[in-house]
């Protein structure tokens, strides 16, 4: 993961050494698709985990705009009661923690799965060459 963060794109290309009486193309050949598919796996599990994170931040944001709608509401009635005040107070802090959770969700949620992502992504096309010791 180090070498690939410092190279700034196109594909990598990852060589592995064996002493020449170990190497056999048929294994070579089964570890290649092995890490392929591997990588593929990992790509599809973040890609999954990046929509339920998206989910799981609009939902946020939807619960905070509501609850500040509803405070909103409340703030305009002509008679306030214990209640109407008690719900004012809990109701607009509560919707803008909602709304800053949730965008921060979105951005800094996603922005660390993003690298993630283009790392596996790269690795399942990745050229991988056996070479003798």
């Amino acid at each position: 993961k180090k070498i690939e963060k410092e190279k700034t794109g196109g594909s990598i290309s990852l060589k592995l050494l064996l002493p020449p009486h170990l190497r056999k193309k048929n294994t070579e050949a089964v570890i290649v698709r092995s890490i392929h598919a591997r990588f593929r796996h990992l790509s599809y599990q973040l890609k999954k985990e990046m929509k339920r994170i998206k989910r799981k931040g609009a939902l946020l944001n939807l619960i905070g705009l509501t609850s500040m709608i509803v405070a909103n509401y409340l703030i305009n009635l002509t008679e306030r009661t214990f209640l109407v005040n008690a719900l004012l107070i809990v109701l607009e802090p509560a919707g803008w923690y909602f709304v800053w959770t949730g965008l921060d969700h979105f951005f800094s949620g996603i922005h660390d799965k993003d690298k993630e992502l283009d790392f596996n992504t790269r690795m399942s096309h990745s050229k991988i060459v056996f070479l003798s010791i």
